[in-house]
């Protein structure tokens, strides 16, 4: 995978040179301490995590010939800062203390409130870190207004982007009614949800932009749109299994969130309908608690049993099979199929 990730830390770099470049001048544009803290900390968390998003616009432009890098980090950077909105609410929402390794944004802020003996430091870390989140989204859209492009392709890009957030809130809504409700699911709406949630903003976005950006025409648009969500349901399939089954101090995120929370995936749903009625009890006593590390080692053992994990790989396989015959109809150069290629690759069996 030398190709995919060699040009992944070349432009992650460049990508982040330009964001904190662009937060350090919105420093400049107030005199006001709080808000020069809060981007000090907005810079910390957009910077320091893969950047994927961003790389994934710069790589989709720069594939259809796109020459222009102001343009092209002015709308790779807008992906990254709506990403740390979205992480920002989504553990504010999931009750998260870690995120890569590190407090989360509102644990940061608790953690201030708790210092200076605030009546209700939980209350304050999460309100305050709301406002984070919200700014990293306008600023994103402050960046796209200002791309130096037709005005054609930026309102495409424009609309796009709003589209997309959009079903992004309704992903989050389905994900956190199916956390509350104890309803069963079906495969189909636990499958709209991830498309809704994480696939189209986490591939199917950046991909878009950047072909946009770069003129593709609409038939390489369309198989760019079946890639992205081929990528887009493998990613969420191995972020379910990282959750139950990936190390922490890999993956950064506390071991068994997702079942701490309640969450309907298709792994749990899976393992639920396969186990006997005793491990079925075993299971609903998990449900919105805290797993010690035993128990987080019988629900993989419970996994295994029922070959849950293997059945979910092979069809990772099949699809990532699949996306390699797309790639190799793409119309774009051989250095970029080779790294889609090995991106199709880490994404079938990455373990962060």
């Amino acid at each position: 995978m030398k190709n995919f990730k060699t040009y992944n830390v070349e432009k992650r770099e460049l990508l982040s040179a330009f964001v904190k470049t662009f937060l350090s001048d919105q420093k400049k544009l107030s005199a006001q301490m709080q808000l020069h803290g809060a981007l000090d900390r907005l810079e910390h968390f957009a910077t320091q995590g893969k950047m994927l998003r961003g790389v994934f616009v710069m790589l989709s432009y720069e594939m259809y010939g796109g020459v222009s890098r102001d343009e092209i980090l002015r709308v790779a950077s807008a992906l990254e800062l709506t990403h740390a909105t979205l992480l920002i609410h989504d553990d504010i929402m999931d009750n998260d203390q870690k995120r890569r390794n590190e407090p989360t944004m509102f644990a940061q802020y608790s953690r201030d409130a708790q210092k200076q003996q605030l009546a209700d430091p939980v209350s304050y870390g999460k309100s305050v870190a709301m406002i984070v989140g919200d700014t990293a989204l306008l600023l994103a859209f402050e960046l796209l207004s200002s791309i130096n492009v037709s005005s054609e392709v930026k309102k495409e890009i424009l609309v796009s982007f709003s589209q997309e957030m959009v079903r992004v809130a309704g992903g989050q809504l389905l994900d956190f009614d199916f956390g509350q409700i104890p309803l069963p699911r079906t495969e189909n709406e636990i499958d709209d949800m991830y498309r809704l949630k994480t696939g189209g903003y986490t591939f199917s976005l950046p991909f878009l932009c950047g072909a946009l950006l770069a003129n593709a025409n609409s038939a390489e648009r369309a198989k760019l749109h079946e890639l992205t969500r081929i990528l887009g349901n493998t990613f969420q399939l191995k972020d379910d299994e990282l959750g139950i089954m990936g190390d922490s101090e890999v993956t950064g995120k506390s071991p068994g969130s997702d079942v701490r929370e309640g969450k309907k995936t298709i792994l749990w749903m899976r393992l639920y309908a396969a186990c006997t009625q005793q491990e079925k009890s075993i299971l609903d006593s998990y449900l919105g608690t805290s797993l010690t590390y035993e128990q987080i080692q019988e629900i993989r053992s419970i996994l295994h049993k029922y070959e849950i994990i293997e059945t979910i790989q092979r069809e990772i396989d099949t699809a990532k099979a699949r996306a390699y015959e797309i790639i190799d109809s793409l119309k774009v150069g051989e250095k970029y199929k080779i790294i889609l290629k090995e991106l199709t690759d880490y994404n079938a069996s990455r373990t962060a």
